[in-house]
């Protein structure tokens, strides 16, 4: 059985290279994973896979949101 709860990252804590999975992306920024999916999906947010696992970078969640904001 996997534990489902996330670990409590702020984002001043949190190493830009650090690895986060959807759900610890979504509770980092307070959005429902399927938001941080659909980002990913448009390319606005770089991620990879790693067998059936996805993982974002915490610098590039963060680069790719803020670029967002900017458009």
């Amino acid at each position: 059985m996997h534990d489902h709860t996330v670990k409590n990252i702020k984002t001043d804590d949190a190493n830009p290279n650090q690895m986060l999975t959807v759900r610890q992306a979504a509770a980092l920024l307070v959005v429902h994973p399927e938001t941080i999916r659909r980002h990913i999906r448009d390319g606005s947010v770089a991620a990879i896979k790693i067998g059936s696992a996805i993982r974002v970078r915490a610098a590039d969640l963060m680069q790719g949101l803020a670029v967002g904001k900017a458009a």
